[in-house]
């Protein structure tokens, strides 16, 4: 009981962040803080003491002890990262206690996705917005939400055309939601190229390929895999086809206008290169990058920029190198383990679909970080940390189930 009230308000509260912009505002920054403290602290509760445990927890306490002890000001940058560790926190816990509480968070995320597309059709259609944002403020930041989710969504298709299905449930309820979680891929992936964000469909075309490569690989591989490359394949061209129909000049139209802005990113790119260079141990200090960033800013660029445009840049700088160094390097670690289990397991199809999502939304992140900054946007980050709290979860699942 404790642990469905727990993972009830924690979803309700991340749902609540969604709906208001993302929680990108100041005052939803705390609310959205004080709403997930509930259900951390639910969390909390017979968690298993373990060194991992002991440092992850310790990680929480720094920062929420920095959020009440600091300014509002040089708070900002903690409470983000707080809001994301609660998400990992939270997630991992229940995973822990319950397998079923996987199953579970990985088809939430998806739900989210096909909410948020739902409402971008609505914007689309209705209001007749040349480019749709969803729920949120910007494009690039709905574009990348939607690339997680997209990706849960294709691991959740796969588990459940499988034909390695536990035996007490019945194979017609596998079949439904799983052609439900097919079609709501779809219908998330054409959202994406509403959007309009040019480095949300490149990533999603690049998310999609890798899916094609994995699939392939497990098929070759002969485990019995049922479901064939050509799925990811016949989506992409469904997704890119529908689109071009339903938008194609306004997407030609935002890739036209490129070339402008790679000149401007690139200017900030080395501007950020040396804030880093003068910060490179302590950075400037989390959420402090846009106060700091000023006096390094070049004159040619019209526009003040209150973010780096790039998350390895921003992350860096305002963490310092050996944070960031072993902030990147644990999700590209994790992508990489996850990417290993889909291939290795022959036996579990929750495991196989659960690492398949985890792998393409930790790719999504690491491709679209490049040019965008989802991880500066507090539900995104949240959604991201669910996904490695999964990839975390799986694995300590699936070496439980070897023991």
């Amino acid at each position: 009981m404790k642990d469905k009230l727990t993972a009830f308000l924690f979803a309700a509260s991340l749902v609540w962040g969604i709906w208001v912009y993302g929680a990108t505002e100041t005052q939803t920054h705390y609310r959205l803080f004080l709403l997930c403290l509930i259900p951390t602290v639910l969390a909390t509760w017979k968690n298993p003491v373990t060194l991992r445990s002991i440092l992850v927890t310790a990680i929480g306490v720094v920062l929420i002890l920095n959020v009440v002890l600091r300014s509002t000001l040089q708070a900002e940058g903690y409470l983000v990262a707080a809001l994301g560790w609660m998400a990992f926190f939270i997630v991992t816990q229940l995973s822990a206690r319950s397998r079923t509480a996987m199953h579970r968070l990985m088809l939430f995320v998806v739900l989210i996705g096909a909410g948020e597309a739902f409402y971008g059709f609505l914007q689309y259609f209705g209001q007749r917005q040349e480019y749709v944002t969803g729920t949120l403020v910007n494009r690039n930041h709905f574009a990348g939400l939607l690339n997680m989710a997209i990706a849960m969504a294709l691991g959740a298709t796969y588990a459940g055309f499988s034909r390695r299905v536990r035996a007490d449930i019945e194979g017609s309820d596998i079949g439904a939601w799983s052609w439900l979680a097919g079609l709501a891929s779809a219908l998330i992936g054409l959202a994406v190229l509403l959007s309009g964000s040019r480095g949300g469909v490149l990533t999603l075309i690049a998310t999609l390929l890798l899916v094609c490569l994995l699939l392939g690989i497990k098929r070759h591989a002969r485990t019995a895999a049922s479901l064939p490359a050509r799925y990811a394949w016949i989506l992409l061209v469904a997704i890119l086809g529908f689109g071009a129909w339903a938008g194609a000049d306004a997407l030609v139209l935002r890739f036209t206008e490129t070339q402008a802005g790679l000149a401007d990113r690139a200017l900030i790119a080395k501007a950020s290169v040396q804030l880093i260079a003068d910060h490179p141990l302590r950075g400037v200090g989390p959420g402090m990058y846009k106060w700091r960033f000023r006096p390094y800013q070049p004159g040619p660029v019209t526009l003040w920029y209150d973010h780096a445009h790039n998350d390895y840049l921003q992350v860096a700088a305002e963490w310092g190198i050996p944070v960031a160094v072993a902030f990147w390097g644990t999700i590209v670690w994790s992508f990489l383990a996850s990417a290993r289990l889909f291939l290795r397991d022959r036996h579990d199809p929750w495991i196989q679909g659960i690492s398949l999502g985890c792998v393409g939304a930790l790719f999504s992140i690491l491709v679209h970080s490049l040019v965008d900054f989802n991880l500066q946007i507090p539900t995104n980050l949240m959604l991201f940390c669910i996904v490695l709290g999964l990839s975390f979860s799986i694995r300590g699942s699936r070496q439980e189930a070897r023991g």
